[in-house]
């Protein structure tokens, strides 16, 4: 491009699109460097010299109107080629309870437990945090800590169809040891499949001595990836319920699971096409405290019982010899050995 056609361009991008809005005195010094290249002389300096500091005025002045401009729309609105403002959620405190177990997850602002008259959840230890997988109709989420010099508990059990999710059912632990459990029997909340439940929940015993609240509650079950599939090509063992069906005693005795090892059970089993999934259950202190971790293989250790859940698939529990004291561990969404 040469000179003629650039200054031909330039004056026609500074006249008219000069703000109005410009100070005078840079008006009045654009209208004369506009003046001036029209007559200008063959070895006079080029015109980018000449306006090089009005340039870098306009720059300047540019520059102040585009940080006005973003300050503006950023009250109102994204800025178009800026992506969107954020929002409101994105500017949320962090709940103060947040319990994920891999398979469920709760955040809540407040959460309080009364048993006995006494009020938990206000100053706990390390908590336990737990589920049983279960299946695309059951779940559940476990909380266990010791507060007040005492263990307590707190479990959710979740059921679900294909259209809608529910809480069926919370127990937490009477405050008192021996511990027992009070039961809180529902559906308590309900929420589309695949979507949380938003809100507050809140019960209160019969006797008025126990009760739960949970503020400001995101409560999310049976999440894509974290919902275990229905075992395929077995039969139950029982006929389905609401609950465990009981005891296996004499199932257990009459096949003489009890004497067999894990894996011989899970062959034994196997070759009937019977349902089964395993428990390995372990004690973490010298106060009566445990943990059962779910397993879709057998795990290592000695055969102690067995009970039909709720689908009535065989649940069989494993334990160590002799039981001793270990630490608790955080367990895969979907259990150990389970793809």
């Amino acid at each position: 491009m040469n000179d003629q056609r650039f200054e031909r361009d330039l004056r026609a991008v500074l006249a008219e699109d000069a703000p109005d809005v410009a100070p005078a005195t840079l008006r009045v010094a654009l209208q004369q460097v506009v003046a001036g290249t029209r007559d200008r002389r063959a070895g006079s300096p080029g015109v980018l010299h000449r306006i090089g500091p009005i340039l870098a005025g306009l720059a300047s002045f540019a520059l102040i109107g585009l940080v006005l401009t973003i300050a503006v729309v950023s009250r109102t609105g994204p800025v178009p080629g800026f992506g969107a403002a954020p929002n409101d959620a994105s500017l949320s405190p962090t709940p103060a309870f947040l319990w994920d177990s891999g398979v469920v997850r709760l955040t809540a602002d407040e959460a309080r437990i009364t048993a006995g008259g006494r009020e938990f959840l206000v100053d706990p230890g390390p908590i336990s945090v737990d589920s049983d997988p279960g299946s695309e109709t059951y779940q559940t989420l476990e909380l266990a800590w010791r507060e007040h010099g005492r263990e307590m508990r707190l479990y959710m059990y979740f059921e679900a169809d294909n259209e809608q999710w529910w809480l069926n059912e919370v127990r937490t632990n009477v405050g008192q040891e021996p511990a027992e459990w009070v039961t809180y029997p529902g559906p308590l909340l309900r929420a589309p499949l695949g979507e949380p439940f938003t809100g507050s929940i809140e019960r209160t015993s019969a006797d008025g001595q126990h009760g739960f609240r949970l503020e400001e509650l995101r409560l999310e079950a049976f999440r894509d990836g974290r919902t275990r599939e229905s075992q395929d090509g077995c039969r139950p063992v029982a006929p389905p319920a609401d609950a465990y069906a009981g005891d296996a005693t004499d199932f257990m005795a009459d096949t003489g699971l009890l004497e067999m090892s894990p894996d011989e059970a899970a062959d034994w089993l196997a070759v009937r096409a019977l349902c089964v999934n395993w428990r390995f259950q372990y004690r973490t202190d010298d106060q009566g405290s445990g943990y059962g971790e779910y397993w879709c293989t057998p795990p290592r250790g000695i055969i102690t019982d067995a009970a039909p859940d709720s689908n009535g698939h065989l649940v069989v529990f494993v334990q160590t010899p002799g039981n001793p004291i270990l630490p608790t561990r955080p367990q895969p969404p979907l259990g150990w050995g389970c793809d």
